[in-house]
């Protein structure tokens, strides 16, 4: 089946290596190849960035596969530079939701503390993607 945009799930991009390719059938390899270009074009693109000065304390949160961005370079009279980074596992994440959701739900009125939410020690690990230079993640089962 066809799959548009709505079945993109995630995008990373990074055009320091810009020979991968993703296994595509070499008869689309071209395509797969201008589609890189176009959108390595539009992100380098000034007019689509959003620049930031953070003071020390300021804090920003996003989702790591839904925003593109960069940190600039560090100029001599910047000063020192901190950056502490902090990552989720989207699988994670959703799988705690899921326990709580259904153990409130279990046990609605029944004393159960909504706040618990420790993995039992069984549980097999989630899966975590690693960061490919250029990859688009795409949902199988949404079709359009």
């Amino acid at each position: 089946a066809e799959c548009g945009a709505e079945c993109v799930r995630s995008v990373r991009f990074s055009s320091k290596s810009g020979g991968y390719a993703s296994p595509v059938d070499p008869a689309v390899l071209g395509d797969f190849y201008r589609a890189k270009r176009l959108f390595s074009k539009l992100v380098h693109d000034a007019e689509q960035h959003v620049y930031a000065q953070l003071a020390p304390g300021d804090m920003v949160i996003f989702d790591n596969e839904r925003i593109l961005h960069a940190r600039s370079s560090i100029a001599e009279s910047d000063g020192d530079r901190f950056l502490q980074g902090c990552y989720l596992n989207r699988d994670g994440v959703k799988l705690a939701h899921e326990r709580l959701r259904r153990r409130v739900r279990a046990g609605a009125g029944a004393g159960v503390n909504a706040n618990k939410t420790n993995p039992r020690p069984n549980d097999p690990p989630s899966h975590t993607s690693s960061t490919s230079p250029t990859m688009v993640e795409v949902d199988p089962g949404a079709s359009s």
